[in-house]
């Protein structure tokens, strides 16, 4: 069986451009995927990313990738319709089982940048994007496999060979959409767009900020403080600097464009105001794992109300995971077990919970929701030091 790392190494012999993702995720393990939609990867890259680590694949579409393109059939049923119109092209696209559905590799002379909106409608990914290739792993624990294997040159293909003949003519490849259908389809509430097959512009945040902030809409009343908290992290995860003023009003515009429908009372000004709050707030990138919050706790040093002369150092680093885990959470109390924290500190899980006993009494820790063993429920804390 091939490691992660050989794979990884067969998709650059196949002329594309590849980048590691974190277990499990589509969050990028490198500060930064950009360099890689322009340059391939060298090989000893590659074996620094993958060897030895169980790290998801990412393989860039577009021209970096000899003009790779992938139909993302968010649905089976979805692909089955379209391979029954098309099956001598759907036995030799290269093809992967996805979580949910299909993706078909293939190459177009230019490469669009599009996304195809609609019920299980899924995407045309080329410039600007990348999918995950197998034997990478799905966060629902799937792993992507390969049904048609790729080998030597890809396919080149038009876009009705995909059943998107009906969108020749308003596209353009530079990333710009020439389509009234187009523009009044951006201007429609999220429920309305849910309905209707279009293709819209990719906008000039790009796919990453893009995604952000979709997958950061609310779906109902009462969640837009975590929404907004969702879309700081989430955007820490996919942008190096830091934002300007500027680009998070124009970032919470988009935001607010697919969310107003679904806010409760709160006007524009208040949401605009949280997160901006919430850009400032937001120390770690959505999906960061707790070895990675209590790594980053080690790095921030110890709270200086836990002095080296009186405390165990695992005791003052468990204060210091616990500031950690709250600037990770914004306003929001932060989730945390006796048991999480003793394998994390290689300890006694008693030995956690009087460190943190402890703490609620010095008045540094909140206990905001005891914990449930029957529910597999951690307690809830709120930091009350004042060194956040």
């Amino acid at each position: 069986m091939r490691t992660q790392q050989q794979f990884a190494e067969y998709y650059l012999d196949l002329g594309w451009s590849v980048f590691p993702c974190k277990t499990g995720t589509k969050q990028p393990a490198v500060r930064s995927w950009k360099p890689f939609q322009c340059e391939r990867p060298s090989s000893s890259q590659i074996s620094s990313w993958f060897k030895a680590k169980d790290l998801n694949i990412a393989i860039v579409c577009g021209d970096v990738s000899a003009g790779l393109v992938v139909r993302d059939f968010d649905s089976v049923e979805r692909y089955e319709t379209w391979q029954s119109k098309h099956r001598d092209l759907a036995g030799t696209l290269p093809t992967v089982r996805t979580a949910k559905g299909f993706h078909c590799y293939a190459r177009m002379s230019q490469c669009p940048r599009v996304k195809i909106k609609g019920v299980e409608c899924g995407e045309l990914r080329g410039n600007g994007a990348f999918v995950i290739g197998p034997p990478s792993r799905h966060p629902s624990g799937t792993v992507y496999e390969w049904i048609v294997r790729p080998s030597g040159d890809l396919k080149s293909i038009e876009l009705q060979d995909l059943d998107l003949g009906h969108l020749e003519g308003k596209l353009t490849f530079d990333g710009v959409l020439q389509s009234q259908q187009s523009q009044r389809s951006q201007r429609r509430q999220p429920s309305q767009q849910k309905t209707t097959d279009v293709v819209v512009c990719e906008t000039h945040f790009g796919f990453e900020i893009e995604n952000a902030i979709r997958d950061s809409v609310p779906t109902g009343p009462g969640q837009r403080n975590k929404c907004l908290f969702d879309l700081a992290r989430r955007l820490k995860g996919v942008r190096a600097s830091a934002l300007t003023i500027e680009e998070s009003m124009q970032i919470f515009d988009r935001w607010y464009e697919f969310s107003e429908s679904r806010l409760a009372t709160k006007d524009y000004a208040t949401s605009l105001d949280d997160f901006l709050r919430a850009i400032e707030n937001a120390q770690t990138a959505f999906g960061a794992t707790m070895r990675e919050h209590f790594q980053q706790a080690i790095a921030d040093g110890f709270p200086n109300w836990l002095s080296s002369e009186r405390f165990d150092q695992r005791c003052r680093i468990l204060g210091s995971l616990c500031r950690q885990l709250q600037r990770a959470n914004g306003s929001e109390p932060f989730y945390l077990s006796a048991h999480t924290a003793a394998e994390l500190l290689d300890t006694k899980p008693m030995q956690c919970w009087r460190w943190l006993d402890l703490f609620v009494r010095l008045g540094k820790l909140s206990k905001v929701e005891t914990g449930n063993l029957a529910n597999r429920k951690a307690t809830r804390f709120r930091y009350m030091a004042d060194d956040l």
